[in-house]
């Protein structure tokens, strides 16, 4: 998750703190994946938070084309592209009208306000000190 609204709060001195902090993201990471078909070489997908820019997916070895990205909070419409022109949704996902007579993959991205609380923490000059790691919804 990245984003804004980063606050913090730490008690006075060296020694005891008080530290809190609340972070509210602007974006999340998203999975998208297509299902492998014959004749496929190369999926994409593009959609209106990146510009409609083609990200190439991986094929794993359970035969799925996947990517994982960030992705910016809000509705979104997005498609897939196949071997680099072949624009197709994926049905097994929410589809929406495309605006263009079409239909595309319909993705709602949503961001929640993350709140920690560490009461009294020693030895410590900044919260990274004693909170690291990833935050996955």
């Amino acid at each position: 998750l990245r984003g804004g609204g980063f606050s913090l709060a730490m008690g006075g001195g060296e020694g005891e703190r008080d530290v809190s902090t609340s972070f509210r993201p602007t974006e999340s990471v998203e999975r998208f994946s297509f299902p492998g078909r014959a004749g496929v070489k190369t999926v994409c997908v593009a959609g209106d938070w990146n510009g409609w820019v083609k990200t190439p997916l991986v094929l794993g070895k359970d035969g799925v084309w996947a990517l994982e990205m960030n992705v910016a909070a809000g509705l979104h419409i997005y498609k897939y592209i196949l071997n680099g022109w072949d624009e197709v949704v994926n049905e097994a996902e929410p589809m929406v009208s495309d605006g263009s007579g079409g239909v595309g993959n319909a993705l709602g991205v949503r961001v929640h306000t993350f709140e920690f609380q560490y009461p009294k923490f020693t030895g410590f000059s900044k919260l990274s000190d004693a909170v690291s790691g990833v935050f996955r919804r």
